[in-house]
């Protein structure tokens, strides 16, 4: 395709006599540019190429240069493949059912959350085909090994630290020893910093940050589907059960989650 630049100089040539010496001149310059252009594309390629020879000698050397190597790696050092959720966007509100000024409603969607619901049962080949941690056996099975999903265990640290925290509140006798609570503390900061969500927060100076934002996430909905397809049907102790009794007890496949909890306005009760 012609230039806009080299159309000029055609019509320079039609105008004016002078023009051939200072073209020669300017033919010189580009013929130049081009072969130093080609003379670093062919260094660029050699170099690819040197690259690329070493790295078939030694994987080690290009272990951070692929995605695929980093699954390597975390296979050496025993991380789990794990399957992969789809994504979705998800509406932040700094205001939802979870956060409700009125105590009684808030504790009725906390307390419907089903976190035993993230116990899932895998066969031991599976698990040890992908780089699963042994984990203990399911009662009264022989090739099944109980495993709690990620997610549902930050929710039941979630529920715990929530729980205590409005008992103290009220002066009442905490229910749970307060070292599972300096556990969750610790299991928020290592799960924040292990996603390290680099999502940049808008803030228009009312004291909050992102309300209304749109984060993208996995899917939860596809979370819920996995465990249930895999349930162990394992229940949380609400007293002095046995870990036996703890099992048997599968649920309607729900986990009593709100997903894509809506925004509340609380703009009556709290000033702007």
């Amino acid at each position: 395709m012609i230039t806009r630049k080299e159309l000029s100089v055609e019509h320079a040539i039609l105008l004016d006599h002078n023009v051939p010496h200072q073209l020669h001149r300017r033919h010189i310059w580009s013929w130049t540019s081009t072969i130093l252009l080609v003379l670093s594309n062919v260094v660029l390629g050699f170099g690819w190429a040197v690259t690329w020879l070493r790295c078939e000698h030694s994987q080690a050397l290009c272990a951070s240069a692929t995605p695929q190597s980093t699954k390597t790696e975390g296979s050496k050092i025993g991380i789990a493949h794990v399957h992969t959720l789809p994504q979705k966007p998800v509406q932040f509100h700094w205001y939802t059912a979870y956060s409700s000024l009125n105590d009684t409603e808030s504790d009725a969607v906390w307390n419907a959350i089903n976190t035993a619901h993230g116990y899932i049962a895998i066969d031991h080949d599976f698990a040890a085909q992908h780089s699963w941690h042994a984990s203990m056996a399911v009662p009264g099975s022989e090739d099944q090994d109980l495993y709690l999903l990620e997610g549902y265990h930050q929710l039941h640290c979630l529920k715990i630290v929530r729980k205590l925290f409005f008992e103290s509140r009220a002066g009442l006798p905490l229910t749970l020893p307060i070292q599972h609570v300096r556990h969750c503390f610790d299991a928020f900061r290592q799960f924040i910093m292990c996603h390290a969500d680099n999502t940049p927060l808008y803030t228009l100076g009312d004291h909050t940050s992102g309300d209304g934002q749109w984060h993208m996430c996995n899917d939860w909905s596809a979370l819920r589907q996995y465990a249930t397809e895999r349930s162990a049907c394992f229940r949380d102790r609400t007293g002095h059960e046995t870990i036996g009794d703890q099992f048997g007890n599968c649920d309607d496949g729900s986990d009593g989650l709100i997903v894509d909890a809506p925004a509340l306005d609380v703009s009556s009760i709290i000033p702007a």
